[in-house]
């Protein structure tokens, strides 16, 4: 066309960025201390288990639960080496 500005073939691409997160209402949190800096989980009604920096930003999810959680624990060793998570 002339007089246009646009090329008829111009395309354009729209990204948008979306945090990965519960899609539900989360029902338990718990956190524990590595040996570096604490770290926080969380379970929801997503019945996701999800692992987040303190400062807010999600790390990822650890995984999918085959149940709704309710509760959460966390028993770290004395020495440690092995954490267990219940």
């Amino acid at each position: 066309c002339r007089g246009s500005t646009r090329h008829p073939l111009e395309m354009r691409l729209k990204i948008t960025h979306e945090e990965p997160k519960h899609n539900s209402l989360v029902t338990a949190v718990g956190w524990f201390k590595t040996s570096k800096a604490y770290e926080l989980l969380t379970c929801g009604d997503d019945q996701a288990v999800w692992k987040w920096h303190v400062e807010g930003a999600p790390i990822g999810k650890l995984l999918q639960l085959d149940s709704y959680c309710i509760c959460m624990a966390w028993m770290p060793n004395s020495k440690g080496s092995d954490n267990i998570f219940a």
